[in-house]
């Protein structure tokens, strides 16, 4: 029989004193980890029984030091006996616990849980109420950082509780009794932190139930409430147990153009404009972090909103019209010459007289509101207490003025003012809204007001702005207001006034809106400047436009000697006169923006490149003397393109007709670059590159086709829809293709629209030319043919020479 032997785990209650020691003392341990393990034996072979998060509180009741030289303890956890691995537990004295002395605590909210363990993690095991006293033992803090206390409920219950959510004296509750909203605009929430969304804003004084109050993670003190039959959530600072003192009473703006803020700050956004002496009921008061005084005001039935505590006054101030009676009158800081001039003014301007002054000399001086929140002085006898007729002529430089029966848009329209009409001035009169307006006379007889922005010397003397890129012209003068209409980029825009940060505008058909003065330029994005004109040399010139940005353009040829350039543009500025080029004109287009109408003289030609920054066209005389050809070899090298059933290779064919090509344009007074003039492979992007970075004037690349050995015939391809060129290239593709077919006798497949990259990537204008099809036997003999190979390099060459002409 044979001897078996077997190992296996034995409790250490067997074991003799030879092996490691064991401890029969019992002590509470904590778990260092989560989802630690709990095992039937003291490997990790066995199965597992249970697991314990961290800060759970075990009993240990045994150890062992297993084969393996790992020491684990058997522990108690609840209704779970297991083995846990040494390394995951530490005692309560090691586990980075303060001494904690026992003592009673009280609950500080409703319904807090008692845990089975010291994390939100574990089951809830009862619950108590607010000031329920609780006896508290032991205290933990887990690995969230949380502080929990274990303690022992009234019921005799055993557990874990968050220590925010207790104290050690009774908390004052105010459940049941009715509390008041001391501040306006209190949010009441769906839950018990600032995160929750508003149910809704609670006027100063209203009157609070209190159902339930709460701690929340932040410790704050939160009261559930009942508003009129709305319950929410309220932070326990904003109610106190008596209303506060009704402060309600009128008082008047003392500014033009105080803004209203919707909470008691300049950051807050603007939710209206007060004019002087406008009537306003105050409602509440506030002191901001800043130490700034403000005040809530009524503004209309439904409008509240917070106002400078310094712009409000009990009476309204006594105002006096008073008439500028000079050009250029000064306004100076003080009352006497001595003082700093502040502005001048123009003769007819309308002001309101606040103060009055006599100085040493014996002069009178008015004290004046010339701006909004601008004031300063100006001597009696550069003024007068009557209208001062000014009878100048001007003319309406904008599509939507109207002609007002008073000097704000609060008066009725009279009527319509046309763009151009030719009006008279009267007088001049800064209102309450820091606007200046004028009295004007039609050349039809009627009178009225419009503001001064509406006329100028000549009907196009009104500033022109340009938004920087694509943005929304908006209703009113804030964020807070919806956008009217979305521009594009560059839109002409006529500035009329401005008001804090933003400018009121109006578009070319006549629209208007605001717009923020940080989104518009003086020069416009989409527009071509600066045209600059050099000489290459007596037959050839180029024209440079500088872009104001980087713009997307396209061009069409209207007719043989025209080029139509496009793009949105909204400013062209034209050149000077340049040989080869009979004009050069700005159109307006039906939406407002401009198209660069160029003519040619008729025996001039062209090559236009629009770069990232600039727009060129090189002016040349025709014919092919004195062009810049890049002649394109396809394949190369370990890449020979298709293959004959004769073995005649397409980059053989390829090759040998752009030398040929070379020569035939070069005995013409041509320039020629070859991509390659040997066997070697160059990629796509690399024959792009080469043209991309030239200043010639045309890019043609010589393949052979290839499908079945019935395909025959000749085709040329160009591109269009991706390359800024496609115009040109048609043109080019269409003159090779006529006379390589004609030249060579193939089948005409015709030139045809393509994505080939070589000519979808391409900056010039360029054509890629399939000579016939190497896969049929009676084609293939033809291209392995000398006088083939040079009768094509002849008919592209007429191709391009009927091209440039």
């Amino acid at each position: 029989m044979k001897k078996i032997i077997s190992s296996g785990l034995i409790f250490s209650t067997v074991l003799v004193s030879s092996v490691t020691s064991v401890s029969a003392e019992t002590n509470e341990m904590v778990s260092k980890g989560d989802y630690v393990n709990i095992r039937k034996g003291a490997t990790t072979s066995y199965e597992a029984v249970g697991q314990l998060l961290k800060g759970s509180v075990v009993t240990k009741t045994d150890e062992f030091t297993n084969s393996q030289g790992e020491l684990w303890y058997r522990i108690k956890f609840g209704s779970i006996e297991g083995w846990v691995l040494a390394s995951f537990l530490e005692t309560q004295s090691n586990a980075d616990q303060q001494e904690y002395t026992a003592k009673d605590v009280y609950a500080k909210t409703n319904n807090i849980a008692i845990r089975k363990g010291a994390t939100i993690a574990y089951p809830s095991i009862s619950t108590i109420s607010i000031n329920e006293k609780l006896h508290a033992f032991d205290r933990y803090v887990n690995s969230t950082g949380e502080a929990w206390l274990r303690v022992t409920t009234p019921s005799n219950v055993t557990g874990w509780v968050q220590e925010r959510l207790v104290s050690e004296s009774k908390t004052d509750t105010y459940i049941g009794k009715t509390l008041y909203a001391n501040k306006a605009d209190i949010p009441l929430r769906k839950g018990a932190t600032s995160q929750y969304a508003v149910v809704k804003l609670l006027a100063l004084n209203s009157p609070t139930v209190i159902l339930d109050q709460f701690v929340n993670a932040s410790n704050e003190k939160w009261y559930k409430v009942d508003v009129n039959g709305t319950q929410g959530w309220i932070l326990s600072d904003h109610v106190s147990v008596t209303a506060q003192q009704n402060i309600e009473k009128s008082m008047y703006i003392n500014t033009a153009n105080t803004t209203v803020h919707k909470g008691a700050s300049t950051s807050y956004v603007s939710i209206a404009t007060l004019t002087l002496n406008e009537q306003v009921k105050v409602v509440d008061e506030f002191t901001n972090s800043l130490n700034e005084q403000w005040n809530r005001v009524q503004i209309n039935s439904s409008t509240y909103g917070w106002v400078k505590s310094q712009y409000l006054i009990d009476t309204p101030k006594e105002l006096n019209n008073i008439y500028i009676s000079i050009d250029g009158a000064t306004i100076r800081s003080g009352a006497s010459t001595s003082y700093k001039s502040l502005t001048s003014l123009s003769k007819g301007t309308l002001l309101q007289s606040l103060d009055t002054f006599t100085n040493s000399a014996g002069e009178v001086w008015y004290r004046v509101e010339f701006a909004a929140n601008q004031f300063g002085w100006v001597r009696s006898d550069m003024t007068s207490t009557q209208p001062i007729p000014m009878n100048e002529v001007k003319y309406v430089g904008t599509r939507g003025a109207n002609l007002h029966r008073g000097a704000s848009f609060q008066y009725d329209v009279r009527t319509k003012l046309a763009y151009g009409e030719k009006v008279t001035i009267q007088q001049e009169f800064i209102n309450a809204y820091d606007q200046k307006w004028v009295s004007i006379k039609t050349s039809s007889g009627i009178t009225g007001w419009t503001p001064s922005w509406e006329v100028y010397s000549t009907a196009t003397g009104a500033s022109t702005v340009y938004n920087a890129s694509k943005t929304g012209l908006r209703k009113g003068a804030s964020t807070s207001y919806p956008i009217s209409i979305q521009l594009s980029a560059g839109t002409p825009l006529l500035k009329l006034w401005s008001f804090n940060d933003w400018y009121n505008v109006e578009m070319p058909n006549g629209t208007r809106g605001w717009i923020l003065k940080n989104e518009v330029s003086n020069v416009s994005p989409k527009a071509l400047l600066n045209p600059a004109v050099s000489m290459v040399n007596s037959t050839t010139h180029n024209v440079s436009w500088e872009k104001a940005a980087p713009i997307t353009l396209d061009y069409s040829l209207p007719s043989s000697n025209q080029i139509k350039i496009v793009g949105g543009l909204t400013n062209i500025e034209l050149p000077s006169s340049v040989a080869g080029i009979t004009s050069t004109t700005s159109v307006t287009n039906s939406d407002g923006t401009k198209s660069l109408l160029i003519t040619l003289d008729s025996s001039y030609t062209f090559t236009l490149r629009n770069y990232e920054n600039s727009l060129n066209i090189k002016i040349m005389k025709k014919g092919l003397a004195g062009k810049k050809i890049i002649v394109d070899a396809g394949h190369g090298d370990y890449d020979p393109g298709a293959i004959g059933p004769n073995k005649t290779r397409e980059k053989d064919v390829n090759l040998a007709v752009a030398k040929y090509l070379k020569q035939e344009l070069e005995a013409n007074g041509a320039t020629v670059l070859l991509t390659r003039s040997t066997d070697i492979f160059l990629e796509l992007s690399e024959r792009t590159n080469i043209s991309n970075a030239s200043d010639y004037d045309a890019f043609i690349s010589i393949h052979s086709n290839a499908f079945n050995e019935t395909s025959r015939g000749t085709q040329t391809f160009y591109n269009s829809s991706v390359s800024f060129n496609g115009p040109q290239s048609k043109l080019m593709a269409k003159d090779v293709q006529a006379s390589l077919t004609q030249q060579v006798g193939t089948y005409n497949r015709g030139y045809t629209e393509q994505n080939f990259y070589v000519n979808r990537m391409n900056e010039l204008p360029s054509a890629l030319v399939e000579l016939a099809y190497i896969s049929n036997p009676n084609e293939e003999k033809l291209l392995a043919s000398d006088t083939f190979r040079r009768s094509a390099a002849l008919g592209i060459r007429k191709g391009l020479q009927n091209f440039f002409q």
